[in-house]
């Protein structure tokens, strides 16, 4: 899992790559279907975005990223 500071830099990596290379390969990665609700208290919501404002990152990035993890962590469980 990559650090935020890794994911900074390759979103400035990003700025810096031709639009017409950029749009491929954000367009492969786009088809994104499911949605998750997540429901916590408003003292925790407020910590958890004023966290990822002071990183650069927004709410929706780090929710996928904790997903990510997760799902690489416990891959074992539902291997063939």
């Amino acid at each position: 899992m990559p650090s935020f500071k890794e994911i900074n830099k390759l979103e400035e990596k990003k700025e810096q790559v031709n639009k017409p290379a950029a749009s491929k390969i954000l367009a492969s990665h786009a088809t994104k279907d499911k949605r998750v609700s997540v429901r916590m208290s408003s003292q925790t919501y407020d910590q958890f975005a004023l966290i990822n404002s002071k990183l650069g990152a927004s709410n929706g990035s780090v929710i996928n990223m904790m997903v990510a993890e997760y799902v690489l962590k416990h891959k074992d469980l539902i291997s063939d």
